[in-house]
């Protein structure tokens, strides 16, 4: 995906893997507060291609949470892909 400033966008893992997605960093009720804001439980602001889900129901979203875990792991460090981007996950 391509930012408004042309500049490759890259966006963290929504997988549970262990190693690289989202399993360590959330558990159900923090992933439904952090999609709804757009602001991670340290205070950083999601950027794009992720935007605030304010218009969500809270139930909305727990389903989305249950759907992820309910799909195979897959394992993609962005971080090691993008050297030269600044990265969504911090």
């Amino acid at each position: 995906m391509v930012g408004e400033d042309g500049n490759k966008v890259t966006a963290q893992n929504l997988m549970f893997d262990e190693q690289t997605g989202i399993a360590k960093k959330y558990s159900r009720e923090p992933f439904i507060k952090t999609v709804k804001t757009g602001v991670r439980s340290d205070g950083s602001i999601l950027k794009l291609p992720m935007e605030p889900k304010m218009v969500l129901s809270d139930r909305e979203v727990g389903a989305i949470y249950d759907y992820l875990k309910t799909v195979p792991k897959i394992h993609n460090d962005i971080a090691q892909k993008t050297t030269a981007l600044h990265l969504v996950n911090k």
